[in-house]
């Protein structure tokens, strides 16, 4: 037993040691700067323009999100983290993980979202409306400009970005 748990140890270390980093062509990484007193949940959804079936359900099976405490930044990948960006928006023999060139980005509030329980809809529904903050419709042209940064409350420079709602108007 002990020379299994040694095993699997080695393992996530190389796993760990063997993780992706940018470079000038692939983008493992966006960086989420919350500006905001309270604890945010990024989420990403690549079935632009459909909303009804991805942020709620993707948080609980712990895939594509992150939590961005108060005053601080990230820089979780908000997919998988073997693919960068910019492979994501290229078609290849399986498809694109955006096959509709938007990846959308949600912003919700933690405390608000943890309140939420698969079991009940209408609660969750409700909790999920009064949780979100903002969403962003993103190409790769936008996270290029951007320079693969983003933050909430949204800063003048992603201004020409789709939002909801529009911080601009």
């Amino acid at each position: 037993m002990k020379h299994y748990s040694y095993l699997i140890i080695q393992i996530l270390l190389f796993c760990v040691s063997c993780a992706p980093e940018n470079d000038e062509d692939h983008h493992y990484y966006i960086t989420f700067y919350n500006d905001t007193g309270k604890d945010l949940y990024v989420i990403d959804s690549s079935i632009y323009p459909d909303t009804t079936n991805g942020p709620g359900g993707k948080i609980f099976g712990n895939q594509g999100f992150c939590k961005v405490e108060a005053y601080r930044s990230s820089s979780e990948p908000l997919h998988y983290l073997w693919e960068s960006y910019e492979e994501a928006f290229i078609l290849d023999e399986y498809g694109k993980r955006y096959p509709s060139d938007t990846m959308m980005v949600f912003v919700y509030d933690v405390e608000t979202f943890d309140k939420i329980t698969r079991h009940d809809r209408v609660k969750d529904s409700l909790l999920l409306q009064e949780a979100f903050r903002a969403r962003y419709d993103l190409s790769l042209q936008d996270l290029q400009r951007l320079n693969w940064t983003l933050s909430y409350p949204p800063t003048e420079n992603m201004k020409t970005i789709k939002m909801w709602p529009n911080f601009f108007q």
